[in-house]
C-alpha cells in the first residue's frame, strides 16, 4: 500500500484519504484500496485519485451548500450522455445503493474513472500558460468537439443557483443597472461589499461602453447551447500535445457558444492578473484556429469576439466574489474586483 505524501489525518480528527479512499471503495463497490496517489484540497472543491483492485479512479468531493445533490445528479446525466455520444471524458459511477453522491465528513463525493491521458496541469497555477501553442489549438478543438456532442442534450441546463456561474446575461441586458439590481437582490453581503469599494463602480461603467456592440446581440445569428463555462487547462488531459480527455462540468449550463469560446481564449491568452507583460495573442489565435477547424463561427460570432472577449469575465467574476464572501474571504474578493476593473480598463484602451 502507498499513501500520498503528508496524507496522515488531520490531528483533529479529520479521517485521512485513506479512510476516504476505503469509504468511498465501499459505497461505491470497487474492492479493496490499493494506493493512494494524490489528495489535495483546491478552492472549490477536493479531489483523491486512487486504486484498488477494481481500476484507477478519481474522487471529487464538494461542498454541498454550493453543490447539492442535484448538481451531482445533474453532470452525472451530462457525463452519461456525453460518453454515449463518444466524446473523451471518464465515466461517472453509481454507488451500490444508486446514485452518485455519497456523503463523507461534510462533503458530498463523487467518483470517476480515472481519465484518459497525462494531467500536466493539475497542479499549476490557472494563471501558468499552456506550454504550447499545439496545446491550445488541441484544446480549441475539444471544446468544438464538446459544443457538438452537447447540441441535442434532452434538457434545459439554468445556471447553478449557488456558487461560482458562467451566466452571460448582462452583457445582452437592455438596462443594464436595472438587470444588476435584479441581480445582487437578496444578496445584502454582496450589495454591501460592493457599495463600498470604487472599483466597482469603474468596472459597472467600463462594461457599460464595452457592451455596446453587443445590445442588439439578440438578432445578429449568436448560437445558443450546452457550455461547459470552465474550459481551461486544468480541466483537460493530454496525449503528447493532442487533447485526450475532458472533466468538469459542474458549470455546464445552456448560454452562447461564442462565450464559452472566449472564456477560454481569455484562460489561455489573458491572465487577468498580469495583462501588462503576460497575454499571449499567439494562443488566443491557435484556440480559435482549433475551435474553427471543427466548428466555424458565424458571422456574428466572428464580428462580435472582441467586444466578447471583453466582457465574457464580468459575471464569472461576480460569482466569485460572492462566492468569496461567503467563505469570509474579504481580502480576496477585493482583489478579483480590482483585478477585473483593470481587465475592462485593459480592453477599453484597446479599443
Amino acid at each position: 500500500m502507498s499513501v500520498a505524501p503528508g496524507d496522515a489525518g488531520d490531528p483533529g480528527g479529520r479521517p485521512s484519504s485513506l479512510d476516504l479512499a476505503a469509504g468511498l471503495a465501499t459505497a461505491f463497490d470497487l474492492g479493496p484500496v490499493t494506493e493512494i496517489s494524490r489528495a489535495a484540497a483546491g478552492s472549490n472543491s477536493e479531489v483523491c485519485l486512487f486504486s484498488t483492485s477494481g481500476g484507477r479512479f478519481c474522487a471529487k468531493g464538494r461542498d454541498p451548500d454550493r453543490r447539492p445533490v442535484a448538481s451531482i445528479e445533474r453532470e452525472r446525466r451530462i457525463v452519461e450522455y456525453l460518453v454515449a455520444q463518444g466524446f473523451p471524458t471518464p465515466p461517472m459511477l453509481a454507488l451500490k445503493s444508486g446514485g452518485a453522491a455519497h456523503w463523507w465528513h461534510g462533503r458530498l463525493w463523487s467518483v470517476y474513472l480515472e481519465a484518459t491521458g497525462t494531467d500536466r496541469y493539475g497542479a499549476a497555477s490557472v494563471f501558468a500558460p499552456f506550454e504550447t501553442a499545439a496545446e491550445v489549438r488541441s484544446a480549441g478543438a475539444m471544446l468544438a468537439r464538446f459544443h457538438e456532442a452537447m447540441a441535442d442534450f434532452p434538457e434545459r441546463l439554468a445556471a447553478p443557483g449557488t456558487g461560482l456561474s458562467a451566466r452571460y446575461e448582462l452583457a445582452l441586458a437592455t438596462d443594464l443597472r436595472h438587470a444588476l439590481t435584479d441581480r445582487i437582490a437578496d444578496r445584502p453581503a454582496l450589495e454591501a461589499f460592493l457599495g463600498r469599494h470604487v472599483d466597482w463602480e469603474r468596472a459597472v461603467s467600463s462594461f457599460e461602453r464595452l457592451r455596446q456592440p453587443l445590445r442588439a446581440a439578440a438578432s445578429q445569428g449568436l448560437v445558443a447551447g450546452v457550455v461547459h463555462g470552465d474550459w481551461i487547462k486544468r480541466n483537460l488531459f493530454f496525449a503528447g500535445t493532442d487533447v485526450a480527455s475532458a472533466i468538469d462540468f459542474d458549470l455546464a449550463q445552456d448560454g452562447l457558444l461564442v462565450h464559452d469560446l472566449a472564456l477560454a481564449i481569455t484562460a489561455a491568452a489573458y491572465p487577468w492578473d498580469r495583462l501588462a507583460d503576460g497575454v499571449q495573442l499567439g494562443h488566443a489565435a491557435a484556440m480559435r484556429q482549433g475551435y474553427e477547424s471543427i466548428r466555424p463561427l458565424t458571422g456574428s460570432e466572428a464580428r462580435l469576439l472582441p467586444a466578447v472577449l471583453a466582457t465574457c469575465r464580468f459575471e464569472f467574476h461576480l460569482s466569485l466574489i460572492e462566492d468569496l464572501l461567503l467563505r469570509g474571504q474579504a481580502d480576496r474578493a477585493a482583489w478579483v474586483l480590482a483585478g477585473q476593473a483593470a481587465y475592462l480598463d485593459w480592453w477599453e484602451h484597446r479599443r
